[in-house]
Protein backbone atom coordinates (compact mmCIF):
# COMPACT_ATOMS: atom_id res chain seq x y z
CA UNK A 1 0.00 0.00 0.00
CA UNK A 2 1.42 3.99 -0.79
CA UNK A 3 0.71 5.08 2.50
CA UNK A 4 2.74 2.42 3.95
CA UNK A 5 5.32 2.61 1.85
CA UNK A 6 5.73 6.41 2.42
CA UNK A 7 5.18 6.21 6.50
CA UNK A 8 8.32 3.27 6.29
CA UNK A 9 10.43 6.00 3.65
CA UNK A 10 9.56 8.79 6.63
CA UNK A 11 10.74 6.61 9.02
CA UNK A 12 13.73 6.18 7.37
CA UNK A 13 14.89 9.13 6.57
CA UNK A 14 14.68 10.27 10.49
CA UNK A 15 16.79 7.58 11.40
CA UNK A 16 14.45 5.76 12.62
CA UNK A 17 14.23 1.99 13.10
CA UNK A 18 10.28 1.32 13.74
CA UNK A 19 7.10 3.74 13.91
CA UNK A 20 3.52 4.25 13.61
CA UNK A 21 1.78 7.35 11.82
CA UNK A 22 -1.85 8.01 13.71
CA UNK A 23 -4.21 9.85 11.28
CA UNK A 24 -5.89 12.55 12.87
CA UNK A 25 -9.97 12.92 13.42
CA UNK A 26 -9.72 14.98 10.52
CA UNK A 27 -8.01 13.08 7.76
CA UNK A 28 -9.41 9.97 9.07
CA UNK A 29 -11.94 8.37 6.59
CA UNK A 30 -14.25 5.88 8.36
CA UNK A 31 -14.85 3.58 5.06
CA UNK A 32 -10.95 2.73 5.50
CA UNK A 33 -11.44 1.86 8.63
CA UNK A 34 -7.37 2.45 9.45
CA UNK A 35 -6.50 4.90 12.11
CA UNK A 36 -2.83 3.93 12.20
CA UNK A 37 -0.30 2.87 10.22
CA UNK A 38 2.07 0.49 11.04
CA UNK A 39 6.38 0.13 10.63
CA UNK A 40 8.48 -2.99 12.20
CA UNK A 41 5.57 -2.62 15.37
CA UNK A 42 3.43 -5.04 15.95
CA UNK A 43 -0.23 -4.24 16.63
CA UNK A 44 -0.46 -6.16 20.04
CA UNK A 45 2.02 -3.51 21.65
CA UNK A 46 0.55 -0.22 19.57
CA UNK A 47 -0.81 0.41 22.67
CA UNK A 48 1.93 0.50 25.52
CA UNK A 49 3.72 2.95 22.66
CA UNK A 50 0.80 5.37 22.35
CA UNK A 51 0.02 5.22 25.73
CA UNK A 52 3.78 6.31 26.45
CA UNK A 53 3.77 9.39 24.07
CA UNK A 54 0.91 10.57 25.16
CA UNK A 55 2.56 11.36 28.46
CA UNK A 56 5.19 13.36 26.65
CA UNK A 57 5.43 16.50 24.66
CA UNK A 58 2.68 17.15 21.44
CA UNK A 59 4.40 18.49 18.65
CA UNK A 60 2.27 21.29 16.68
CA UNK A 61 2.96 23.79 13.63
CA UNK A 62 5.80 25.59 15.62
CA UNK A 63 7.26 22.90 17.41
CA UNK A 64 6.74 20.51 14.45
CA UNK A 65 9.14 17.50 15.99
CA UNK A 66 10.01 16.47 19.50
CA UNK A 67 11.98 14.21 21.12
CA UNK A 68 11.95 12.13 24.57
CA UNK A 69 13.93 9.58 26.04
CA UNK A 70 12.27 5.79 25.70
CA UNK A 71 12.83 3.45 28.95
CA UNK A 72 14.78 0.63 27.75
CA UNK A 73 12.46 -1.73 29.36
CA UNK A 74 9.49 -0.86 26.93
CA UNK A 75 12.01 -0.15 24.17
CA UNK A 76 12.46 -3.74 23.83
CA UNK A 77 8.90 -4.96 24.55
CA UNK A 78 8.04 -2.96 21.44
CA UNK A 79 10.69 -5.04 19.74
CA UNK A 80 14.17 -3.10 19.48
CA UNK A 81 16.79 -5.13 19.78
CA UNK A 82 18.69 -5.97 23.16
CA UNK A 83 22.17 -4.81 22.11
CA UNK A 84 20.98 -1.42 20.60
CA UNK A 85 18.91 -0.91 23.46
CA UNK A 86 22.16 -1.82 25.70
CA UNK A 87 24.48 0.16 23.54
CA UNK A 88 22.84 3.47 22.35
CA UNK A 89 19.68 3.60 24.29
CA UNK A 90 16.71 4.44 22.31
CA UNK A 91 14.32 7.79 21.88
CA UNK A 92 10.74 8.27 20.52
CA UNK A 93 10.06 11.45 18.18
CA UNK A 94 6.81 12.52 17.04
CA UNK A 95 6.57 14.59 14.20
CA UNK A 96 3.51 16.74 12.79
CA UNK A 97 2.32 16.23 9.74
CA UNK A 98 0.11 19.30 8.13
CA UNK A 99 -0.51 21.27 5.23
CA UNK A 100 -2.91 24.13 4.54
CA UNK A 101 -5.84 22.14 4.96
CA UNK A 102 -4.92 20.92 8.33
CA UNK A 103 -3.21 18.28 10.50
CA UNK A 104 -3.19 15.17 9.17
CA UNK A 105 -1.63 13.01 11.33
CA UNK A 106 1.43 12.27 14.15
CA UNK A 107 4.62 10.36 13.00
CA UNK A 108 5.77 8.32 16.19
CA UNK A 109 9.04 6.40 15.38
CA UNK A 110 12.05 4.94 17.94
CA UNK A 111 15.48 5.69 16.77
CA UNK A 112 19.01 5.56 18.69
CA UNK A 113 19.76 8.73 21.10
CA UNK A 114 22.89 9.10 18.68
CA UNK A 115 20.94 9.22 15.46
CA UNK A 116 20.70 12.36 13.47
CA UNK A 117 18.64 12.92 10.25
CA UNK A 118 19.79 15.58 6.91
CA UNK A 119 16.68 17.82 8.78
CA UNK A 120 18.04 17.98 11.95
CA UNK A 121 21.00 20.96 13.04
CA UNK A 122 23.83 19.18 14.75
CA UNK A 123 25.16 22.17 16.73
CA UNK A 124 22.02 23.11 18.33
CA UNK A 125 19.03 20.09 18.46
CA UNK A 126 16.25 22.70 18.83
CA UNK A 127 16.81 24.07 15.53
CA UNK A 128 15.87 21.20 13.99
CA UNK A 129 12.13 22.42 14.34
CA UNK A 130 12.68 25.85 12.47
CA UNK A 131 14.62 23.83 9.99
CA UNK A 132 13.81 24.74 6.29
CA UNK A 133 14.58 21.26 5.18
CA UNK A 134 12.32 19.64 7.82
CA UNK A 135 9.74 22.03 6.60
CA UNK A 136 10.45 20.63 3.27
CA UNK A 137 10.24 16.77 4.56
CA UNK A 138 6.74 18.02 6.01
CA UNK A 139 4.82 19.93 3.14
CA UNK A 140 6.29 16.43 0.59
CA UNK A 141 4.90 13.59 3.13
CA UNK A 142 2.00 15.59 3.23
CA UNK A 143 1.33 16.06 0.09
CA UNK A 144 2.05 12.16 -0.60
CA UNK A 145 -0.15 11.12 1.97
CA UNK A 146 -2.89 13.37 0.73
CA UNK A 147 -2.45 11.50 -2.61
CA UNK A 148 -2.53 8.47 -1.14
CA UNK A 149 -5.87 9.12 0.94
CA UNK A 150 -6.87 10.28 -2.15
CA UNK A 151 -6.29 7.28 -4.10
CA UNK A 152 -7.18 4.97 -1.74
CA UNK A 153 -11.08 6.64 -1.63
CA UNK A 154 -11.03 6.54 -5.00
CA UNK A 155 -10.02 2.62 -4.92
CA UNK A 156 -12.22 2.03 -2.17
CA UNK A 157 -15.43 3.62 -4.04
CA UNK A 158 -14.32 1.63 -7.09
CA UNK A 159 -14.38 -1.09 -5.09
CA UNK A 160 -18.23 -0.10 -3.89
CA UNK A 161 -19.14 0.63 -7.39
CA UNK A 162 -17.81 -2.49 -9.17
CA UNK A 163 -19.82 -4.34 -5.88
CA UNK A 164 -23.09 -2.73 -7.26
CA UNK A 165 -22.13 -3.76 -10.88
CA UNK A 166 -21.66 -7.22 -9.86
CA UNK A 167 -24.55 -8.08 -7.43
CA UNK A 168 -27.47 -5.87 -9.21
CA UNK A 169 -30.33 -8.06 -9.70
CA UNK A 170 -31.17 -5.47 -12.52
CA UNK A 171 -29.40 -5.84 -15.80
CA UNK A 172 -26.44 -3.07 -16.38
CA UNK A 173 -24.63 -2.79 -19.62
CA UNK A 174 -22.36 0.13 -20.49
CA UNK A 175 -21.40 1.67 -23.81
CA UNK A 176 -19.18 3.78 -25.20
CA UNK A 177 -20.42 7.10 -27.31
CA UNK A 178 -20.62 4.43 -30.58
CA UNK A 179 -23.25 2.45 -28.78
CA UNK A 180 -20.76 -0.18 -28.19
CA UNK A 181 -21.02 -2.38 -25.26
CA UNK A 182 -17.88 -1.94 -22.71
CA UNK A 183 -19.53 -3.80 -19.63
CA UNK A 184 -22.34 -6.10 -19.35
CA UNK A 185 -23.00 -7.74 -15.56
CA UNK A 186 -23.71 -11.10 -14.60
CA UNK A 187 -27.42 -10.50 -14.54
CA UNK A 188 -27.23 -9.14 -18.09
CA UNK A 189 -25.74 -12.31 -19.09
CA UNK A 190 -28.56 -14.67 -17.08
CA UNK A 191 -31.08 -12.27 -18.49
CA UNK A 192 -29.76 -13.05 -22.14
CA UNK A 193 -27.15 -15.89 -22.01
CA UNK A 194 -24.61 -13.93 -23.67
CA UNK A 195 -21.01 -14.22 -21.98
CA UNK A 196 -19.96 -10.54 -21.29
CA UNK A 197 -16.57 -11.63 -23.37
CA UNK A 198 -18.65 -12.49 -26.27
CA UNK A 199 -20.50 -8.81 -26.39
CA UNK A 200 -17.51 -6.56 -25.56
CA UNK A 201 -17.10 -3.96 -28.11
CA UNK A 202 -20.46 -5.07 -30.39
CA UNK A 203 -23.22 -2.75 -31.30
CA UNK A 204 -25.85 -3.23 -28.14
CA UNK A 205 -28.86 -3.34 -30.37
CA UNK A 206 -27.20 -5.95 -32.56
CA UNK A 207 -26.99 -8.05 -29.21
CA UNK A 208 -30.50 -7.50 -27.58
CA UNK A 209 -32.56 -7.07 -30.65
CA UNK A 210 -34.97 -4.56 -29.41
CA UNK A 211 -38.92 -4.66 -30.08
CA UNK A 212 -41.89 -3.01 -29.24
CA UNK A 213 -44.31 -4.35 -27.41
CA UNK A 214 -46.16 -5.91 -30.80
CA UNK A 215 -43.49 -7.59 -31.45
CA UNK A 216 -42.07 -5.09 -34.58
CA UNK A 217 -38.29 -4.47 -34.68
CA UNK A 218 -37.16 -0.94 -33.30
CA UNK A 219 -34.78 1.33 -35.37
CA UNK A 220 -32.02 2.85 -34.41
CA UNK A 221 -33.84 6.35 -33.89
CA UNK A 222 -35.88 4.57 -31.11
CA UNK A 223 -32.81 3.83 -29.38
CA UNK A 224 -33.25 4.52 -25.80
CA UNK A 225 -29.19 5.26 -25.52
CA UNK A 226 -29.22 7.66 -28.57
CA UNK A 227 -32.44 10.01 -27.24
CA UNK A 228 -30.42 9.88 -23.60
CA UNK A 229 -27.38 11.63 -25.32
CA UNK A 230 -29.68 13.84 -27.69
CA UNK A 231 -31.81 14.57 -24.53
CA UNK A 232 -29.10 14.87 -22.03
CA UNK A 233 -32.39 13.45 -19.51
CA UNK A 234 -33.10 9.84 -18.43
CA UNK A 235 -35.72 7.92 -20.60
CA UNK A 236 -37.55 5.34 -19.45
CA UNK A 237 -39.32 2.47 -22.04
CA UNK A 238 -40.48 -0.84 -22.18
CA UNK A 239 -39.30 -3.36 -24.79
CA UNK A 240 -39.19 -6.59 -25.69
CA UNK A 241 -35.54 -7.95 -26.08
CA UNK A 242 -34.51 -11.12 -27.53
CA UNK A 243 -32.21 -13.71 -25.85
CA UNK A 244 -29.44 -15.15 -27.22
CA UNK A 245 -31.43 -18.05 -27.61
CA UNK A 246 -34.45 -16.09 -29.18
CA UNK A 247 -36.51 -15.92 -26.05
CA UNK A 248 -38.61 -12.98 -25.84
CA UNK A 249 -38.08 -10.80 -22.41
CA UNK A 250 -41.03 -7.90 -21.35
CA UNK A 251 -38.51 -5.40 -20.09
CA UNK A 252 -38.07 -1.93 -18.01
CA UNK A 253 -35.24 -0.26 -19.23
CA UNK A 254 -33.73 3.23 -17.91
CA UNK A 255 -30.85 4.76 -20.04
CA UNK A 256 -29.07 7.58 -18.53
CA UNK A 257 -25.47 9.37 -20.10
CA UNK A 258 -22.22 10.28 -18.75
CA UNK A 259 -21.07 13.62 -20.45
CA UNK A 260 -17.78 15.19 -20.46
CA UNK A 261 -16.46 18.55 -18.99
CA UNK A 262 -17.34 19.80 -22.12
CA UNK A 263 -20.94 18.22 -21.96
CA UNK A 264 -20.07 16.02 -24.70
CA UNK A 265 -21.39 12.10 -24.14
CA UNK A 266 -18.89 9.68 -23.21
CA UNK A 267 -20.70 6.97 -22.29
CA UNK A 268 -23.93 5.57 -22.02
CA UNK A 269 -25.70 3.08 -19.16
CA UNK A 270 -28.72 1.14 -19.91
CA UNK A 271 -30.51 -0.60 -16.39
CA UNK A 272 -32.73 -3.43 -17.76
CA UNK A 273 -35.21 -4.62 -15.39
CA UNK A 274 -37.15 -8.13 -16.61
CA UNK A 275 -40.68 -7.87 -16.62
CA UNK A 276 -41.53 -11.12 -17.49
CA UNK A 277 -42.78 -11.84 -13.13
CA UNK A 278 -44.70 -9.34 -13.11
CA UNK A 279 -46.90 -9.99 -16.40
CA UNK A 280 -47.18 -13.28 -15.18
CA UNK A 281 -48.58 -12.07 -11.52
CA UNK A 282 -50.90 -9.25 -13.30
CA UNK A 283 -52.07 -12.23 -15.68
CA UNK A 284 -53.17 -14.20 -12.29
CA UNK A 285 -54.81 -11.12 -10.77
CA UNK A 286 -56.78 -10.70 -13.74
CA UNK A 287 -57.79 -14.10 -13.54
CA UNK A 288 -58.37 -14.12 -9.88
CA UNK A 289 -60.40 -11.14 -10.46
CA UNK A 290 -62.28 -12.67 -13.20
CA UNK A 291 -62.86 -16.31 -11.75
CA UNK A 292 -63.57 -14.75 -8.22
CA UNK A 293 -66.30 -12.14 -9.92
CA UNK A 294 -67.96 -15.21 -11.44
CA UNK A 295 -68.21 -17.51 -8.20
CA UNK A 296 -69.41 -14.51 -6.02
CA UNK A 297 -72.86 -14.77 -8.49
CA UNK A 298 -73.41 -17.90 -8.34
CA UNK A 299 -74.70 -17.87 -4.30
CA UNK A 300 -75.84 -14.15 -4.49
CA UNK A 301 -77.98 -15.28 -8.13
CA UNK A 302 -79.35 -18.36 -5.43
CA UNK A 303 -79.93 -15.91 -2.50
CA UNK A 304 -81.65 -13.40 -4.28
CA UNK A 305 -83.69 -16.12 -5.98
CA UNK A 306 -85.04 -17.54 -3.37
CA UNK A 307 -85.96 -14.65 -1.32
CA UNK A 308 -87.69 -13.45 -4.19
CA UNK A 309 -89.61 -16.67 -3.98
CA UNK A 310 -90.06 -16.29 -0.43
CA UNK A 311 -91.30 -12.52 -0.59
CA UNK A 312 -93.91 -13.57 -3.47
CA UNK A 313 -97.51 -13.39 -1.27
CA UNK A 314 -99.35 -15.11 -3.98
CA UNK A 315 -96.45 -18.53 -3.29
CA UNK A 316 -98.13 -20.94 -1.43
CA UNK A 317 -95.27 -23.31 -0.16
CA UNK A 318 -95.43 -26.53 2.37
CA UNK A 319 -93.23 -26.72 5.37
CA UNK A 320 -90.82 -28.93 3.49
CA UNK A 321 -90.51 -27.01 0.34
CA UNK A 322 -89.98 -23.24 3.13
CA UNK A 323 -87.70 -25.19 4.60
CA UNK A 324 -85.29 -26.92 1.52
CA UNK A 325 -85.13 -23.13 -0.04
CA UNK A 326 -84.56 -21.57 3.78
CA UNK A 327 -81.60 -24.18 3.73
CA UNK A 328 -80.64 -23.50 0.20
CA UNK A 329 -80.06 -19.65 1.09
CA UNK A 330 -78.12 -20.17 4.46
CA UNK A 331 -76.28 -22.55 2.52
CA UNK A 332 -75.02 -20.17 -0.29
CA UNK A 333 -74.89 -17.51 2.34
CA UNK A 334 -72.10 -19.90 3.58
CA UNK A 335 -70.38 -20.39 0.48
CA UNK A 336 -70.80 -16.86 0.13
CA UNK A 337 -69.02 -15.96 3.08
CA UNK A 338 -66.49 -18.44 3.24
CA UNK A 339 -65.21 -16.55 -0.57
CA UNK A 340 -65.57 -13.01 0.90
CA UNK A 341 -62.78 -14.65 3.72
CA UNK A 342 -60.80 -15.61 0.70
CA UNK A 343 -60.84 -12.14 -0.66
CA UNK A 344 -59.71 -10.83 2.52
CA UNK A 345 -57.19 -13.06 3.20
CA UNK A 346 -55.70 -13.25 -0.42
CA UNK A 347 -54.97 -9.34 0.48
CA UNK A 348 -53.58 -9.64 2.90
CA UNK A 349 -50.92 -11.70 1.67
CA UNK A 350 -50.51 -9.25 -1.00
CA UNK A 351 -50.22 -6.81 1.60
CA UNK A 352 -47.54 -9.11 3.11
CA UNK A 353 -49.54 -9.34 5.97
CA UNK A 354 -48.64 -12.63 5.99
Amino acid sequence: MMITILIGSAVQLLCGLAGVFVISNEAFDPQSGTEYVLYHISEPVLPLLLAYVQEGMQPNSLHPLVFEALAPDLARQLGIAEEVVEQQGIEYGSLAVYDQLGLLGVLHFLRPITARSCFEQEEDRDNANASGALHFFIAQLAAGLRSAFTSQSLLKEQARLAAIFRHSTDGILTVDNALRIIDFNPAMEHLTGWRESEVLGQFYFKVLRPQDRYGNNLGLEDSPILQAFASQEVVNREMIICARDGQRFTVAVTASCVRSLRDEPTSGILNVRDLTRERQQEEQRSTFISVISHELQTPIAIIKGYASTLARTDAKLNPAALRSRLVAIEEEADRLNKLVGNLLYASRIQANGL
